[in-house]
């Protein structure tokens, strides 16, 4: 919590962590914060009538408009400071977890890449759609229809749309399959580290027993973290290939229909 109440400076003796006495101007608010420039938050120990420099130190402002103040006499302090930041709670993962993280770069950079072409050909092959007149090679609708022109047998159309749509197909597919391989592999890479974490711990339990329950929970924990890792990466890739599939059938499915209704009218037109 915060107080901007008025605070007292007076010169006392600091006990740092190294075991150093230093003299040092301590600035208090009441019984509960202290703070001495160069030396950092302090805590009062009654045994030894002392102050000492908390470590590790808690990263909190001091400012003199407003204090902080700790009821817990320190204690909430070095809670704080012993917190861990939020990239050292997956550092137990280890060589699996750096995998996975590598994977999950890999994966997204794919998977959005893709949703943003496939999504942009998409509009343009609409917009193509509605401007029949004005065909353009920018686009796969565009250049399956410019191949048509010259035709002028049914069985030339038939060969030219399919061979162009054909051609067109593997770009609209791309990534898809490789999307689907890497949200697969990353909860199988997962379940690697836990398996590995799974045999340390019991290696640890055959050296030196059960007796340690800390040390035991602790060891599962770390090893149920890459499982955590690869369940967190493979189901954001499995949602990001199933729009990057969905949006391709989409896409195929309108250029198919967009040729096909062309080849009735020519068709029709021919035959009237």
């Amino acid at each position: 919590s915060s107080s901007s109440a008025a605070s007292d400076v007076y010169k006392r003796q600091v006990l740092l962590p190294n075991g150093e006495i230093k003299q040092a101007s301590i600035q208090q608010v009441g019984a509960f914060s202290q703070f001495a420039e160069g030396y950092g938050w302090l805590s009062f120990d009654g045994a030894r009538q002392l102050w000492i420099q908390l470590f590790p130190q808690p990263q909190l402002a001091h400012s003199k408009e407003q204090w902080l103040i700790d009821p817990a006499f320190g204690f909430g302090f070095v809670t704080n400071a012993k917190q861990p930041k939020w990239y050292e709670a997956f550092l137990p993962a280890g060589i699996i977890g750096l995998l996975i993280a590598l994977l999950a770069v890999i994966g997204f950079s794919i998977g959005l890449a893709r949703l943003f072409s496939v999504t942009k050909e998409k509009k343009a092959v609409k917009h193509q759609a509605l401007k029949l007149s004005e065909l353009s090679e920018q686009n796969m609708l565009g250049r399956v229809l410019l191949q048509l022109k010259g035709c002028t047998t049914d069985q030339q159309i038939e060969d030219v749309i399919d061979a162009n749509i054909s051609r067109e197909m593997p770009w609209l597919n791309k990534g898809i399959g490789t999307l689907a391989v890497l949200a697969a592999i990353a909860p199988l890479m997962g379940l690697l580290g836990t398996v590995g974490g799974m045999i340390e711990t019991f290696s640890v339990i055959t050296s030196q027993g059960v007796t340690d329950g800390e040390l035991l929970s602790g060891g599962i924990a770390e090893a149920l973290l890459t499982t955590k890792l690869g369940l967190l990466v493979a189901i954001p890739l499995l949602i990001l290939h199933c729009l990057v599939k969905t949006q391709a059938q989409q896409l195929s499915e309108i250029l198919e229909h967009q040729v096909t209704s062309l080849v009735v009218d020519i068709r029709y037109g021919k035959q009237a």
